[in-house]
C-alpha cells in the first residue's frame, strides 16, 4: 500500500480559487493520478471542503509506503517528479530556480521544464511574472479590504517530506 499526498486548486463558492491538500491510500502506483481523479478526488474533497464546487488542478506531491518511507518512483518525466526529485534536478542542472519562491509543485514542475528546454525564454517570462507579482503585492498592501482573507485548508501530514516541504502552506 502507498500513502499518496495530492495537492491542487479547487473552485469554491462561486468563482474563488483555493488550494487543497489531502492524503489517500492506493494499492499500487500504476495510473495513480487517473485513479485519484476518477475514483477518489471528488468524494474526498466534498467531505473535506464544505465550499467545494469543482476541482481545477491536481498533482501527486509525495508518495510513501505504509511505514512512512519515501516511495516516489524514479522518473525522468518532470511532470511526475516529487519535490525532492525536482530539487535534485535543479541542483544537477544548476538551474536558476529558487524552490521556496514557487507557489505550488505544478508551477515548480513547469518552471523546471521551461528552464531546461529554453533557458532564455524562461528567464524573460520569470522576470515578467516577478513584476506582476510585485504589482499585485503593492495593490494588496494599498487595498487591504480587497484581499481574500480565507486561508487555504491545511491537512496535517506524516513523514519527513511533509515536515521539510518548503511549499507547504503557501498561498
Amino acid at each position: 500500500m502507498f500513502v499518496v499526498t495530492v495537492e491542487g486548486q479547487y473552485y469554491a463558492d462561486g468563482k474563488k480559487i483555493r488550494k487543497y491538500k489531502y492524503q489517500c491510500n492506493l494499492p499500487k502506483m500504476e495510473a495513480a493520478l487517473s485513479v485519484i481523479k476518477n475514483k477518489i478526488e471528488e468524494r474526498k474533497l466534498m467531505k473535506l471542503l464544505p465550499d467545494f464546487v469543482a476541482c481545477r488542478t491536481r498533482a501527486i506531491t509525495d508518495v510513501q509506503t505504509e511505514s512512512g518511507e519515501a516511495a516516489a518512483p524514479v522518473t525522468d518525466d518532470i511532470s511526475l517528479m516529487t519535490l525532492d526529485q525536482l530539487e535534485e534536478l535543479i541542483l544537477q542542472k544548476d538551474l536558476p530556480i529558487k524552490v521556496a519562491e514557487a507557489t505550488d509543485i505544478i508551477e515548480l514542475r513547469k518552471d523546471v521544464s521551461d528552464a531546461i528546454h529554453n533557458l532564455e525564454l524562461f528567464l524573460s517570462t520569470k522576470k515578467i511574472r516577478e513584476e506582476k507579482k510585485a504589482e499585485e503585492n503593492e495593490l494588496e498592501k494599498l487595498n487591504p479590504d480587497l484581499a481574500d482573507e480565507d486561508e487555504p485548508p491545511t491537512m496535517p501530514g506524516t513523514g519527513a517530506a511533509q515536515q521539510t516541504n518548503p511549499l507547504a502552506g503557501l498561498d
